[in-house]
């Protein structure tokens, strides 16, 4: 029984096969026996007698010949008088200021760029009376940083295009049916 490679690529719509089945239970028998000889490898160096019935072997490596913590393979030899920086990864130094994450390149601490929607905010509303406005109370946002979307407006499975959606204010959306009784959805954005 060998290690296969576990399916990465799942979708909803996607059925659980019985070749994916046996290839789960076969995959965690591997993880299992690993994990039985990573214990009696353990177990060994630490002078218990307990062994397992399974290999000796984890990835190719005889219980003997792996090290335990004290006596790595390929450790450095020594670092640097301050301990190493934990700020820096690849040569490029990072910090936290005012709540952003920002990197030092080029003489100049730069932001790292972050999704610019402070916000979403969706809802469906069903509009009952004809040409009249209802108001919908919303999260605040900063009327001049948001953008209001109508996503649909239907009566009895018909797109109805005669629907008025605005911001009134910070906390207030308006949504203005103009003909008959409609469900209507709509979404606020708000960007940084």
């Amino acid at each position: 029984m060998a290690w296969q490679t576990p399916k990465t690529d799942w979708k909803a719509t996607d059925g659980v096969t019985n070749a994916d089945l046996n290839r789960i239970e076969e995959n965690t028998q591997v993880a299992y026996d690993k994990a039985v000889v990573a214990l009696n490898t353990a177990n060994s160096k630490l002078g218990k007698t307990e062994k397992a019935t399974d290999s000796d072997k984890l990835d190719g490596w005889h219980r003997d010949q792996i090290r335990d913590w004290n006596n790595l393979l390929n450790k450095p030899t020594h670092l640097p008088a301050n301990g190493g920086n934990a700020d820096s990864v690849d040569g490029l130094h990072f910090r936290e200021y005012n709540g952003r994450l920002q990197y030092y390149y080029g003489g100049k601490w730069k932001d790292i760029m972050v999704s610019p929607i402070k916000s979403i905010q969706r809802g469906i509303m069903v509009h009952t009376v004809p040409n009249t406005t209802t108001s919908i109370i919303i999260n605040a946002v900063d009327p001049n940083k948001t953008m209001v979307n109508l996503l649909t407006s239907s009566a009895d499975d018909k797109v109805d295009s005669e629907t008025s959606i605005w911001l009134e204010n910070s906390t207030t959306l308006k949504i203005k049916q103009h003909s008959a009784a409609a469900n209507v959805s709509w979404e606020v954005i708000e960007f940084i």
